[in-house]
């Protein structure tokens, strides 16, 4: 009954402590956090592909082009939002972060 309240807070808290570490990474060397984000979304990569590879998932998007855009958009959300934390607060940068229920609101 609480297992999806367990795996939802751990989630919020991988997502939080993500911005932690890319703030203690790009203030101790001089690593950007452009780099960050590939790291982080190369290692979500090999993941995902080994895992549709292992369990034989097909991959066959109904609409090709609006998963595209959605992935064009979410890079370039993830990119700004680890150099916001590179150039400003943690917290300053998710506060920014979660602004984007009120964009898609108005647009």
């Amino acid at each position: 009954m609480y297992k999806g309240i367990i795996l939802l807070l751990l989630a919020e808290l991988c997502f939080a402590s993500s911005t932690v570490f890319a703030k203690l990474v790009t203030n101790t060397s001089d690593i950007s956090g452009v780099e960050i984000a590939f790291f982080r979304f190369l290692i979500g990569f090999i993941a995902s592909a080994y895992t549709v590879y292992r369990l034989k998932i097909p991959l066959k998007p109904h609409n090709t082009k609006l998963v595209l855009w959605r992935a064009f958009l979410n890079t370039t959300a993830a990119d700004l939002l680890f150099l916001a934390v590179q150039h400003t607060s943690i917290t300053n940068a998710n506060m920014l972060n979660m602004t984007y229920p009120v964009f898609i609101f108005i647009f």
